[in-house]
């Protein structure tokens, strides 16, 4: 079996937590040619280390783990739930998925012209074809990260003859996974959890050491760099930004938009109900108010009438007018069309 390379070990940082150079200093150290695809030595320190730097106001807590930066997650569990299971979202969503995770896939040596990478790289390939548990859901795991931002997966190593294959596999909710200020990854965990945890900025963190996150596989989608006045946008250089963040407004704007529609419709879709009784006689006003509340609906208006009057006792039903209803009318079949366009 070909050994492992070099491209698996992480970077060393200062003791500011920079990245050091391969000499151990900050100063400039030289540089080796390298082939085309290989990995070449540091040059120089850069001059950020974390991309709290890079942010007007950050409160740093403790454990250096970054706050939750999808904004829906932020402002309303519950609703950024209902949010996925809204075919809306769901429907495009699955599709991109499923079409994805049945293509066909290889996988390449960084630098092709390399016979050691290029064997690695088809060894490798061979194991994961050979020895993968449902191959199409775990590429679909991996894929949430087009919703979420990230997505990981655990893989537990086991042995077949004498390679090291990849076992049972465990997909981890994206929501669950935490960065460092350094972009370490960490999960976070229930009280129940036996190992090493902490207190994180959402709750207790378990910090994976090397053997844990070899054994983890991330997958981000789009990484955008921390804007300079939003806090909570620092995770977004180790997370990504997943398509949950950027919808949020949007879906919030229809499902109010669908809200106020059904409330009209509950409440004035079967008319107005007016109902009169003559003035001054309360027996008369209980009578017709208990058969106001019998009918169905709520919109009822109970008015009297002066001794005299003809028809003391009537039962009327005012249709409203359709031109409020229109409005609504216009703002969800417009919001469809745009769907159907996209």
């Amino acid at each position: 079996m070909a050994t492992r390379g070099d491209h698996g070990k992480v970077q060393e940082r200062d003791n500011k937590g920079r990245f050091a150079a391969k000499d151990g200093t900050n100063s400039i150290v030289k540089h080796k040619p390298t082939k085309q695809g290989e990995q070449g030595e540091q040059v120089m320190t850069p001059p950020f280390a974390s991309v709290v730097e890079l942010q007007r106001s950050y409160m740093t807590h403790f454990s250096k783990i970054l706050r939750r930066s999808d904004m829906s997650l932020r402002q309303d569990r519950i609703l950024q739930r209902q949010m996925r299971r809204d075919p809306d979202v769901m429907s495009p969503l699955f599709q991109r998925q499923s079409a994805v995770s049945l293509l066909d896939w290889e996988i390449l040596p960084e630098d092709p012209n390399d016979e050691v990478q290029t064997e690695q790289a088809k060894e490798l390939e061979n194991i994961f074809r050979n020895n993968l548990y449902r191959p199409v859901e775990f590429f679909n795991g991996l894929l949430d990260a087009v919703w979420f931002g990230s997505s990981a997966i655990q893989v537990t190593p086991q042995i077949n003859g004498e390679d090291i294959v990849p076992g049972e596999w465990m997909p981890i909710h994206a929501d669950t996974l935490a960065f460092t200020e350094m972009g370490d990854l960490a999960l976070y965990v229930g009280l129940k959890y036996e190992g090493e945890k902490e207190m994180g900025v959402s709750g207790m963190v378990h910090m994976l050491d090397e053997d844990e996150r070899e054994q983890m596989i991330l997958h981000t989608h789009w990484k955008q760099g921390a804007d300079y006045e939003i806090p909570e946008e620092a995770e977004y250089a180790y997370r990504g930004r997943g398509l949950r963040d950027v919808v949020w407004f949007q879906w919030m704007m229809k499902q109010t938009a669908l809200q106020f529609w059904m409330t009209w419709i509950e409440r004035y879709g079967m008319g107005i109900r007016v109902g009169t009784y003559p003035d001054g006689n309360a027996a008369a006003q209980t009578v017709m108010q208990e058969v106001m509340e019998n009918l169905i609906g709520d919109v009822s208006v109970l008015i009297p009438k002066q001794a005299g009057d003809e028809d003391a006792y009537s039962l009327d039903i005012r249709e409203v007018n359709s031109s409020q209803a229109k409005v609504f009318t216009d703002l969800i079949e417009g919001y469809l069309r745009g769907r159907s366009r996209n």
